[in-house]
Formats: C-alpha cells, sequence, structure tokens
C-alpha cells in the first residue's frame, strides 16, 4: 500500500480484436473475437511502477459500427462468441474498451462466412386444378437475418417475400400446364452486400384444366358490307358449372353476357369492325377466344363543303354535300339521297343550298346522306357572316381651338374587324389607320385655320373592299378662337377730378372673354370685366393715378397682353383755375399725343 499516493490519471494503452480461428470461415464454425487491452495508472506526474491497474473496465464489441455485445471484467482480455457463424454474421468488428473514465477502440477486422444452407420447398399440395392456390413453403432455418425469398415456376419467378427469419410461406395460383417444376431460394442481406443461396429442390405440381377454353364463330362470315345482318356467337362446353361469359369488343365494349353460350345479333355498320373477344371466368380463371369483324362501306361518310368558307354579309355561299366512294355491287350513286340543314332543320333536301348570307343564315349546317335504311352524316360547320361595318361616327376629343393640333376619333357600332378608316376633309383624304382589336378607335391628329373649316371633316369605313365603304357625317363641334393682342384705349382729355375711363379692345376672340386692368407694378388687377364690360374707370382721376397703364384678356385658349399706355402726372394736377381751357386742352392734346407716339413706339396698334 501507499498510503500518501492516489491516483490522478488512466491512460489506456492500446486495444486489440483478433479473429480465431480465422477471419475466413465455413458456415457452422465456432468464431472467437479475443479483446485485449493495455492500461497505464499515473501516479502524480510519473506511472505508478508496480501500482495494479484499476479492476473495473468494461468490454463493447461493434459489428459495422453498432454494439451487438458487451461485459465488464478485472482481465485485460475478453472473449467474445459466435457459435456456429452463418452468413449473416460476416462483417467489420472491433473492440471499444472503458475504463476510469477513458475510452479507446481498436482497429476494425473483417469476418467473412461462407456458404449458406439450402432451401427446403414443401408443398400443401402436390395436384390441383387451375386457378385454386398452392400453399408453398421455403425454408433455411438455419440461417439468421434479413431475407428474400423467392419462388419459381419452370424458371421464371413468379413470387418474392421478405422475411426477417429463414422461413417464407406463399401463396401460388399456378395456370393449367399439366405439370410445374417449382423451386425456390433466398438471398440473405447483409450491411453492403448480399448472398444468394442455391436453388432448393424441385417439387413437381400437376395442374389439371378447371375447364375448356371457349369458341367463338361467325355468321354468315367474317366480311360484310354495311346493312347486312351479322351474329357472333359465344359458347363453352364443361361437365362442370358453366363458367360465366363476356363477349366484347376491342376488349372494352361489352356486346353480351351470359352463361354457356352468348350471342350478338346485329345489322352491320363500320363501327361493328374490330376483334371480338369471348372471355369466360369461374374461381379466378379466365380463358379467351378471339375473331376479327371486317365490316365495308356501303357508302363513305359525307363530305359538307361551304364556298367561300368565309363570307360577308350580303355576298353569295354555296353548300355541297358528296358521298365519295359507294360499294358498286350493292348501290349506284344515284340510290343516295341527301339531305342538307341548319341547326337541326332541313333548308334543302338535295345536295346543294344556296343564299345570301345575312344574320339570320347564320349557324351550324350539316348534311345526311341516307341509302335503304343506312345513313351517315357528315362533320358540321359552323357558318357566320362576318359583320358589315356600319357608318362611322366621328368626334373630337377635348377642344378644339384654332391653329393648334386635336385630336379626332372614328369609330363603328358594329363591323368584322380588320377595319380601315380614312379621314376625310371633304373629298380628300388625310390620312387612314386600320383598326384590329375590339373597342378600339382611329385617331388622327389635324388642326384647322378658320371655324367653317371644321365642318369639312368626316370619317369613312370599310372591311371589305371599296364596295364596303361607307361614309359618317361631317364633324360637329365648336372651335374656340384665341383672343387677339389687346389695345388700351384712353380719351384724349384727362381732366383731374373726373373720372378716367381706360377701354381694352379686341379684334377677335371667342365667348367667354375676361378682361384684366392694371397699372405697372402691380400684381393685382385693378379690376376684372367679363366681354359685357370692356372697360374700367378710374374715380375723380387725381395725380397718384399718374402711370403706365396695360390690359390683359383671356378665354379658354389662352390670354393676350396690351402695350403700355402712360398717363402724366404732371398734367393731372393743372385745373380751370389756374390756367385757360384752352391751354388745358393744349395740354391735354399734347399729353395725349405724346403717348401715343410712346406706345406706337412699343408695337401698339
Amino acid at each position: 500500500m501507499f498510503p500518501y499516493s492516489f491516483v490522478l490519471d488512466v491512460f489506456i494503452n492500446f486495444v486489440n480484436v483478433t479473429i480465431w480461428p480465422r477471419e475466413r470461415v465455413e458456415s457452422g464454425t465456432d468464431v472467437r473475437l479475443e479483446c485485449r487491452t493495455g492500461i497505464v495508472v499515473m501516479q502524480g506526474h510519473s506511472p505508478s511502477v508496480g501500482r495494479p491497474a484499476p479492476k473495473r473496465r468494461q468490454y463493447v464489441l461493434l459489428k459495422n459500427d453498432e454494439e451487438v455485445n458487451s461485459s465488464e471484467s478485472e482481465a485485460d482480455q475478453q472473449t467474445f462468441s459466435i457459435p456456429r457463424a452463418r452468413v449473416a454474421d460476416s462483417g467489420n468488428y472491433h473492440c471499444r474498451v472503458k475504463a476510469h473514465g477513458r475510452s479507446k477502440s481498436s482497429a476494425e477486422q473483417q469476418l467473412t462466412v461462407q456458404g449458406l444452407q439450402t432451401p427446403t420447398l414443401v408443398l400443401d399440395t402436390y395436384s390441383t386444378v387451375e386457378g385454386k392456390e398452392v400453399l408453398a413453403n421455403c425454408s433455411a432455418p438455419l440461417e439468421h437475418g434479413t431475407f428474400f425469398f423467392s419462388f419459381y415456376e419452370n424458371s421464371k419467378e413468379v413470387k418474392r417475400l421478405r422475411s426477417a427469419t429463414g422461413t417464407a410461406a406463399a401463396k401460388l395460383t399456378p395456370r393449367y400446364g399439366l405439370q410445374k417444376w417449382l423451386y425456390c431460394r433466398y438471398t440473405v442481406i447483409l450491411w453492403s452486400d448480399s448472398v444468394l443461396s442455391n436453388p432448393s429442390n424441385n417439387v413437381t405440381l400437376d395442374v389439371y384444366e378447371l375447364f375448356v377454353t371457349p369458341s367463338i364463330s361467325v355468321w354468315p362470315a367474317n366480311d360484310v358490307v354495311e346493312g347486312d345482318r351479322f351474329a357472333i356467337s359465344c359458347t363453352i362446353k364443361t361437365h362442370q358449372q358453366n363458367p360465366f361469359l363476356i363477349l366484347t369488343q376491342e376488349a372494352e365494349n361489352v356486346v353480351a353476357v351470359g352463361k354457356g353460350t352468348v350471342e350478338f345479333n346485329v345489322t352491320a355498320n363500320t363501327t361493328h369492325s374490330g376483334v371480338y373477344t369471348c372471355k369466360a371466368n369461374m374461381n379466378d380463371v379466365e380463358k379467351h377466344a378471339n375473331t376479327t369483324m371486317s365490316v365495308a362501306e356501303l357508302f363513305s361518310k359525307p363530305v359538307l363543303s361551304v364556298h367561300p368558307p368565309e363570307v360577308f354579309e350580303n355576298e353569295s355561299f354555296a353548300v355541297t354535300c358528296y358521298s365519295s366512294n359507294v360499294t358498286p355491287h350493292r348501290i349506284q350513286r344515284g340510290d343516295l339521297q341527301y339531305s342538307l340543314y341548319r341547326d337541326g332543320r332541313v333548308v334543302s333536301r338535295s345536295d346543294t343550298y344556296s343564299a345570301t348570307a345575312a344574320p339570320a343564315l347564320n349557324g351550324r349546317y350539316g348534311c345526311k346522306a341516307r341509302a335503304g335504311n343506312i345513313w351517315k352524316e357528315s362533320t358540321e360547320f359552323v357558318l357566320k357572316a362576318k359583320e358589315l361595318v356600319s357608318q362611322p361616327l366621328i368626334k373630337a376629343v377635348g377642344e378644339v381651338i384654332l391653329h393648334r393640333a386635336f385630336e379626332i376619333q372614328c369609330s363603328s357600332a358594329r363591323g368584322h374587324l380588320p377595319v380601315h378608316y380614312i379621314l376625310m376633309k371633304g373629298r380628300t383624304p388625310v390620312r387612314n389607320v386600320t383598326v384590329n382589336e375590339p373597342n378600339y378607335r382611329a385617331t388622327f391628329m389635324v388642326s384647322v385655320h378658320n371655324v367653317s373649316e371644321i365642318r369639312s371633316f368626316a370619317c369613312q369605313a370599310e372591311n371589305n373592299g371599296p364596295s364596303s365603304r361607307v361614309l359618317g357625317r361631317r364633324l360637329n363641334a365648336s372651335v374656340i378662337v384665341p383672343v387677339s393682342t389687346p389695345e388700351l384705349k384712353v380719351p384724349p382729355d384727362i381732366v383731374e377730378g373726373n373720372n378716367l375711363t381706360l377701354v381694352c379692345r379686341i379684334d377677335s376672340g371667342s365667348p367667354p372673354v375676361t378682361f384684366e386692368w392694371y397699372l405697372q407694378g402691380s400684381k393685382m388687377p385693378l379690376s376684372t370685366n367679363t366681354v359685357e364690360a370692356r372697360f374700367h374707370q378710374v374715380k375723380k382721376v387725381k395725380m397718384e393715378d399718374a402711370g403706365d397703364y396695360y390690359c390683359r384678356a383671356l378665354n379658354d385658349a389662352g390670354d393676350a397682353t396690351s402695350s403700355f399706355v402712360n398717363v402724366k402726372g404732371e398734367l393731372l394736377v393743372w385745373s380751370f383755375s389756374r390756367i385757360s381751357p384752352s391751354k388745358i386742352l393744349l395740354g391735354l392734346e399734347h399729353s395725349f399725343q405724346y403717348g401715343k407716339k410712346k406706345v406706337k413706339s412699343k408695337g401698339a396698334v
């Protein structure tokens, strides 16, 4: 004992695993896997020489990284046994040792077990009738693991089952064929591979016929012509209970059902051509017989023709009906009777129909051809006459202002697209636009330079050449005339204390016209008047009213401003008490003449 020493740590020096007797063995061999380890005890900072390692250690055996066994031991080695090893025991093995909180694993060693047990096949009966189940048991009881069992009938796999044991039972339903040779084999699924066993013993199974194959016959022959009667019979003879019979055309169309004998008797048409199958079924056993029926056309399906296929209203069109082929030894072409119809109502009892296109004649046209009791119908044709374009409407978009561009729109309430629109000015085409989509209008940008010019515009439309051309009414729209440059007028005699009237005159402009008067330097107008009052009055004119005056005229087309007119301040201060009237008049006249000269110098009219 070392009373003052204690274990600080444990170091697992190594871990090994050894497979005995060898790594590759035959199936049934007893296999041992020996795990060995070496542990060092640390005393302080040095190994404790002579100090025994901790007694308790755990050995874990792993196969393909999954734990398969474990035990605790005080020894430096531990042996795990695999008695009578099988193929499923093959894999990669390694040991893991745990001691005093430490763990260490060995390198992997591969164990390969060769040879599978040959399976044994046993049946619950070795003689049966077709359709009856036979229980087949395939077993290899010595094997373990995960299996796939396969069952074979005359070398063809007929069933596959998954099993967790070395035995599998399958229910087989062999078909008639006198003797069947059955065997089985299995596959063991390994971690990264699979191993196939040898075939089992061969087992002979006698399978007897439950009932005979049905027979199928045709009267009068397999080749007939439309209108002929024919019959197909399906029969079966058996001493046992009669099986259920089904007669089908082209596998899916059932035409007759019953027991013992079934028959399909009908007047032939081309839809009766094809393969007929007679199926007999009893106890989930099915047998069948086939025959082929060919029905020739008495006459071909009529073809409907419409010429022209597209037609405008008021144009002529013709509908014809024609069957291209007839069976000459049965009928002549003159034996065919035709009728033409529209929406189910007869329009002609011949092979032709002519008319002038109109909305009332639109519809689904078709025809029927008949010979005896055989009639055939053509594919229908939908005729819808194209609408001729209606008289176009014309309108101006927004305000029409003299000398400025504005938009004209042309449209028609009805008419097959595309529609070609031409904007006319008098008798002269201005330009044209084609409309290809519904709810769209033809648009044109134009301008007028006098008020009467607006009435010269009209729309012309066509959608089927010149013959469909139609002229609309002339454009009726108001033209706004912009205001001309206004002229501001003042009276020639201006006397202080009297009222001063300023008159704003324009030569042209569409009402309503608004007039505004300004004194230079003021942002707000002195007054604003409508067209009914074109003047501004300065009450009791005085010296402070002197300055440069101008006026502004406005309407919906815009505005214009006059030139300045100057009212002299020094003239306004004189009065009759200080100078003679003749001098006052002379001074005012002189002042007005000066103002006129000044206005003219600025471009006044």
